[in-house]
């Protein structure tokens, strides 16, 4: 097995689809993946380091495939409020702060509308976050640039 540190875009990619594809599993306990395709090549090598632990998680390679196409969200919808979604995790960047479908994400992971359709009434609540920087520059909002555009 290659190190994930050596590993290619492309190879990192095959191998996380390929976990998606044919070892995830829906009626398990799962971890969803919040992230900015601009920071795919970092956000993978993390996410790929858990598949290796064992974790079982889902996360979306394909959004640029998806354009504006409203099956994203009801892909986005069912990933989140399904009552095996035990937790989400969000790779924080300049990115992620500018990325109309991270906002969604975030908005949906925190919406009652998300909590009232899951099934478990035990899983009525809020789904538990982890937050992960992406780099060791200020935070978002004392970003120079970021300040400049928005």
């Amino acid at each position: 097995m290659k190190e994930i540190q050596q590993m290619t875009e492309q190879e990192l990619e095959e191998e996380i689809k390929e976990f998606i594809q044919h070892k995830f599993n829906n009626s398990k306990p799962y971890i969803f993946v919040s992230y900015s395709h601009k920071d795919k090549i970092k956000v993978m090598q993390k996410v790929l380091e858990w598949i290796r632990q064992g974790y079982n998680l889902i996360m979306d390679l394909d959004f640029e495939n998806h354009g504006s196409d409203k099956d994203w969200t009801k892909l986005l919808c069912q990933n989140i409020r399904h009552d095996r979604c035990v937790q989400a995790v969000c790779f924080r960047s300049k990115h992620y702060y500018r990325s109309m479908a991270c906002l969604i994400e975030l908005l949906l992971l925190r919406s009652s509308f998300i909590r009232n359709k899951r099934n478990d009434k035990q899983s009525k609540k809020d789904i538990p976050m982890e937050i992960f920087k992406l780099s060791e520059k200020k935070e978002y909002d004392e970003d120079p640039e970021f300040d400049k555009q928005y």
